[in-house]
């Protein structure tokens, strides 16, 4: 598991798409991914959450759709023992979720328009 690479529904980059043409992004390229999960929640809210987390991605996000929810995850520990974020935020479909790019709110998504 440590050398997989996951498949995010939404991935946020820095830089132009030609950049990407012959490569992956690099961890510190990525300014968001975002998971979409239904039956894979705990796999997101775990495993894929440890790996995000060791590679230092800054922000994650999981639209969690059996709670109608969005999970922000920010402040990530790097490579630990035990890889994950320091700080969680909840977005309840009643809500607005900032979108933070490189520390700087770029937008506000109504949770409610983001889930099916």
């Amino acid at each position: 598991m440590s050398d997989s690479e996951p498949e995010p529904a939404v991935l946020v980059v820095k830089g132009k798409r030609r950049d990407f043409i012959q490569r992956h992004p690099m961890p510190e390229e990525v300014a968001l991914i975002v998971e979409v999960a239904d039956s894979t929640i705990n796999q997101d809210q775990n495993w894929e959450k440890r790996i995000y987390a060791r590679a230092g991605i800054q922000v994650y996000w999981i639209v969690n759709l059996p709670e109608r929810q969005i999970e922000v995850y920010t402040q990530p520990s790097g490579p630990t023992a035990h890889p994950t974020y320091h700080h969680m935020i909840t977005y309840r479909e009643s809500d607005t979720v900032p979108v933070v790019l490189d520390g700087e709110e770029v937008a506000a998504l109504p949770v409610h328009e983001l889930l099916p």
